[in-house]
């Protein structure tokens, strides 16, 4: 499977859902919700919007929920490997 040049990995993921370890399956779901969450917030952020401008609308909350959405999908994908 060749890696993905896309920031939502979700359909990817889902489309080869049965090679993946049970672990991920598990979660795949939160796992695909993340994705497209974060795919989303990270083209605002970088590219801001007209009425968008990052640094006037993120706060402390949206970056602590990033940091422990990435920390779940990290812990999820270290448990896979050690389940290997």
């Amino acid at each position: 499977m060749e890696v993905p040049k896309i920031h939502d990995v979700g359909r990817v993921l889902e489309k080869h859902r049965r090679l993946l370890p049970q672990v991920l399956q598990e979660r795949l779901e939160e796992i695909k919700r993340i994705s497209k969450r974060l795919r989303k917030e990270r083209e605002l952020s970088f590219y801001g919007a007209e009425d968008f401008i990052p640094t006037e609308e993120y706060d402390l909350e949206d970056a602590e929920l990033a940091i422990r959405e990435a920390e779940l999908v990290l812990k999820t994908v270290q448990a896979a490997f050690e389940s290997t």
